[in-house]
Parts: structure tokens; C-alpha cells; sequence
């Protein structure tokens, strides 16, 4: 399966990272890029890994959540194509994760 990053999810990608190194250093980035990345990677063999997070009625498009520590990865397959959509934290409110996703529809 190939693995696609919505511009959205490369901003949100940035945005940690540089919050992390901000933070924490540049160390601390270093691991939480490569957790998140290694999340991912295992999307492509097994696509079905996250739980159903949200159906889209409109575009039939189901988004699955995978959790990476503190990170929220919200994707989707179709196909041979799984589409990383956005990364949401934790600590943040999901109302408004749920109210972003429909925003991306």
C-alpha cells in the first residue's frame, strides 16, 4: 500500500516538530518524528490497524485514528492508497478534531 501525506498532515507534521524542538530540543523531535513515521509505516501493511474514527456519509470515505503516544493520526485507504489526512495531539479538545475533519470533506 502506498502512503500519501494530505498537505494538511506534512503542516501538522511541521508544527509538532517544531513545538517539540522548541520545547523539549531537538532530540526529542528526532524521536517523535521517527514515532509518528513509524506509525505510519506500519498503516501500509495494515491498513485496518486504527480504529473507525469517523464515516462521511457524503463521500463514503471511512477515517480511521491511530494513537502514537501523544498523537493522533487520522487516515484513510482506498485502494492501494492510504492517505494520511492530519495529526491531531491528544491534549486537544476532539470536538474539534471531529469539527476539522469535516472541514477537510
Amino acid at each position: 500500500m502506498r502512503i500519501e501525506w494530505s498537505p494538511r498532515a506534512l503542516d501538522d507534521l511541521s508544527d509538532i516538530l517544531k513545538y517539540v524542538v522548541d520545547t523539549f530540543g531537538e532530540t526529542a523531535a528526532y524521536h517523535v518524528n521517527n514515532e509518528i513515521n513509524d506509525e505510519v509505516d506500519k498503516l501500509a501493511f495494515f491498513p485496518q490497524l486504527g480504529r473507525v474514527y469517523y464515516h462521511d456519509t457524503e463521500s463514503g470515505i471511512t477515517y480511521r485514528a491511530l494513537t502514537s503516544k501523544y498523537h493522533i493520526i487520522l487516515y484513510y485507504s482506498k485502494g492501494d492508497v492510504l492517505k494520511v489526512v492530519l495529526l491531531w495531539n491528544t491534549r486537544r479538545d476532539n470536538n474539534e478534531l471531529t469539527r476539522q475533519l469535516k472541514l477537510i470533506n
